[in-house]
């Protein structure tokens, strides 16, 4: 038997793309691959002189991977928030490869940094699009916004429509396929990750994820150099 937390996940629905196949098909050329497991994490926080965003971009990051780094990220966050700025601005490097870690796996994947990708190779492109809407992405995106006294999250599909965490795990693993073929340890480290994440993070709204998307994160691109 199924415990409640799992429970939504079986009844799963059918869920087609529709990113930009001409920008996405480009950007693999360039990159030199076409599938695999592609997915996002996003990580913001508003300074006095703008706002200054972590954009990585990863290979086999998927479902209860994505969900670990998540939880991991969130409750390191949480744990040092009340140190307040001069703690985030220090660890800025830092949390970026910190993203990188599943701690859960002890794995590590390596991403790259999607704005260093654009000032080196794209830089004719929308900057906000090429960030948040033409990455190759089969496998979601996840969103973290540091503010003074909470976190906020989201996940989304390719689609950028809005995920909880529970929601993710149920259109990313295709439930039933997913519950059939993890072995229980998985499953059950999954679940406390999910509950996690929803102790520690406020959920956007769609308009916060909105404004997350269209800011102005033009600041970003100074200390990368184009490759031509």
């Amino acid at each position: 038997m199924y415990s409640q937390d799992l429970k939504r996940f079986l009844n799963i629905k059918n869920v087609k793309s529709k990113i930009n196949k001409n920008k996405q098909h480009n950007l693999n050329l360039k990159r030199g691959i076409i599938m695999g497991q592609r997915s996002q994490i996003y990580i913001r926080y508003k300074t006095e002189d703008g706002y200054k965003l972590i954009a990585n971009y990863y290979g086999w990051n998927y479902s209860e991977r994505m969900i670990s780094r998540a939880s991991s990220l969130i409750d390191y966050i949480k744990r040092n928030l009340n140190y307040g700025a001069s703690w985030v601005l220090n660890n800025w490097a830092k949390l970026r490869h910190y993203a990188d870690v599943n701690f859960d796996m002890q794995d590590v994947v390596m991403s790259q940094d999607i704005f260093k990708e654009y000032v080196e190779e794209f830089d004719n492109e929308p900057l906000n699009d090429f960030i948040f809407k033409y990455q190759d992405n089969n496998d979601g995106k996840l969103f973290i916004d540091i503010l003074e006294d909470k976190i906020k999250y989201c996940f989304t599909d390719y689609d950028l429509n809005l995920l909880n965490a529970s929601d993710y795990i149920y259109w990313n693993t295709k439930a039933e396929n997913w519950l059939s073929r993890t072995d229980g340890k998985t499953i059950n480290t999954c679940v406390k990750n999910i509950k996690s994440i929803d102790k520690n993070a406020e959920l956007m709204t769609q308009e916060e994820l909105n404004e997350f998307i269209d800011a102005d994160y033009k600041n970003m691109l100074s200390g990368f150099k184009p490759l031509f």
